[in-house]
Formats: C-alpha cells, structure tokens, sequence
C-alpha cells in the first residue's frame, strides 16, 4: 500500500484564496491541508469531494476527500482518485506503486505526512456491532492541518507551537478506536500494533480482531462466544438490473457450509448507492468491473438465505446498521 495521504491541495480557486488570507508573513506559500480542514471549507469554499491534488511537490495527480460532509457517518478521509491508472509523477510516495508505506515516503519532503498512531491504543470493539457515533466518542488526538504546525479547533485555524512539554505529554496520549474505520485504519497502518480491549487480559495485536472472510462465524454459532472479529477480503463491486439504488458486493473467496458436503458459496451483501456516493466515492470507477477491484471490510455474522430455492451466503445485519460497520480500500495493482 502506498503511503497514506493525510494531507492534499485543493484545487477550487474560492479555497485557494481563503486560504492564502491565512498565510502569515513567515509562510511562502499555502499548505496542504487536513481532510478535516477540507471538511470545514465545504461547501462554502470547497463545492465538489473531488477537488484536492497530490501533496507530493510536483505531482499534479487528483485526490478525493471521502466523507466530505459534516453530515457524513465516517471521518474524512483523502485516497487516490484513480488506483487502477497510476496518475502520479515517477517517485511519488502517494503513488499505488508502492506496497510499503514506510519504505514509500520520503522523509526529507513529506515529514509529518506518514500515518502511524503514536501512544496507548485502547479499541473499543465489543459483542454489539459498530453504533452511530456520539457527541461524547471523540478522538482524543489532535487533527492537523498543515505541514507548518496549524490544527482545526471547531472550523477555525490555530496557529501553535510545540515545547518539550508538550512532546512529553503527547507521548502519553491513548488513541480509542471507536469505529470501523479507526480500527480498519490501525489495521492497514500496522497489523502489530498492540491494542487494549476489555475482553482481553493482555494487549492484542490488531491483526486478532480480523479474520479473513473464509474464517468468518455464522449466527448460529454465536450463542456462547463474543462476536469480536472483522472479516475481510478482496471482492468486487455490481450493480442490480432491476434495482439501481442498491449495489452488491461479493466477495472473491468461498465459503463451505458445512463438514459434510462441498458445496460452497461467495458471501456477498447489498449496500446503498448513495451511501457509497457520500461516503466511498472512489470505488465507484469499478462497478461491474469484473475481476475482484476492492478490499471490504465488514463486520457481521454470515447467515444462509433462500431465494427461489438458490442459496445464498449473506451477513446477518439490517441495512441501517450496515452503514457503520462496513469499509472499503481500492486494490492496489
């Protein structure tokens, strides 16, 4: 996986200019900014999810800002806007080129630009699937805004600066992974990280809350051990023919039902179009591709369904709560 783009340029001339207005006389020139800062200067000044460029200096490559709106049910997030076609200049750590993030980024030009979590991670992953987030389930972190030292506090700029002190405290910071994404975020950073939960005596790495989709439960084995995992997979994107609001997405690898018989069938589940819209544009380029072109993550039991006495492999999980325990990353080529 390339490097994670915490920051981008956008590339509307309203956004531009109001950022320009934030330069002091110490800046040359306006910085990438956060997905959050993005966030906060849409729409007024930022109108479309597709409007951000490269950080990369030099690279002119588009970038998208999934979950732009503030009414969004995820996080903002920058990811490249083409993966299949590599749109980067040569050498750019954002490229899809490059499988290894730390060996991707280039330390000299991009130094905060690397996504790592730095202190306690405590995942608050639990029986009960993944709920709508709360005023009170805030991240404990700081988000930044540029490369300069600026953070966003409530839609605002504020100009900060960092002492040994505060380094000191920083190191004592304990990152809580309430969601999906924070939890698929810490996954795809470093599957060793050490994570604290409550149904564990001793920290876990990551990698022990998922499971790739062939290893998931079904409901009905459930009834006497906590349903803690995330499954996952690479899977591919189709439309319905005779209902464009819905998608489906099937997994590539297979499931066998039982001990006693061969048979086995690709999970797949149904999601709204317009909730990818909003909240995963990016992988849309991929409908009916063909060949598997996502990772998916979800997170709910398997359970066997009959439609017109053919089978189906689905996931155990009304539409409504679907929305928060599912993620999606492009392939990589």
């Amino acid at each position: 996986m390339c490097a994670k783009i915490m920051h981008a340029f956008p590339t509307e001339a309203s956004a531009i200019q109001h950022l320009k207005k934030m330069l002091t006389q110490a800046d040359k020139a306006i910085s990438p900014i956060t997905a959050y800062a993005a966030r906060s200067m849409y729409p007024e000044h930022i109108s479309d999810q597709f409007h951000f460029q490269c950080p990369s200096a030099g690279c002119t490559a588009p970038v998208t800002c999934r979950s732009l709106s503030s009414q969004s049910k995820y996080k903002p997030t920058f990811v490249n806007q083409s993966v299949k076609i590599d749109l980067h200049k040569d050498g750019c750590p954002y490229s899809p080129k490059f499988e290894n993030p730390s060996s991707a980024v280039n330390k000299k030009s991009t130094p905060k630009d690397t996504f790592e979590f730095k202190g306690k991670l405590e995942s608050h992953l639990h029986p009960v699937l993944f709920q709508p987030p709360t005023p009170a389930a805030t991240s404990t972190t700081t988000q930044t805004n540029d490369l300069s030292g600026t953070s966003i506090t409530d839609g605002k700029y504020v100009r900060h600066t960092s002492t040994p002190g505060d380094r000191k405290r920083t190191k004592e910071i304990t990152h809580h992974l309430r969601s999906m994404q924070d939890h698929v975020d810490c996954f795809t950073a470093n599957k060793n990280s050490l994570v604290r939960n409550a149904f564990f005596s001793r920290p876990q790495p990551i990698r022990n809350f998922f499971s790739h989709v062939c290893q998931n439960e079904f409901d009905s084995a459930l009834d006497d051990i906590p349903f803690l995992k995330i499954a996952f997979g690479s899977a591919r994107i189709n439309e319905l023919p005779n209902r464009p609001e819905l998608l489906r997405i099937t997994f590539s690898e297979s499931v066998r039902l039982n001990n006693h018989t061969n048979t086995r069938l690709y999970p797949s589940f149904l999601i709204s179009r317009t909730f990818l819209e909003n909240e995963f544009p990016d992988i849309l380029q991929y409908i009916d591709e063909g060949r598997p072109s996502l990772r998916a993550f979800i997170r709910a039991p398997f359970i066997l369904n009959a439609i017109d006495d053919k089978a189906y492999l689905n996931f155990d999980i009304t539409p409504e709560a679907l929305l928060y325990n599912v993620h999606f990353y492009a392939y990589q080529p």
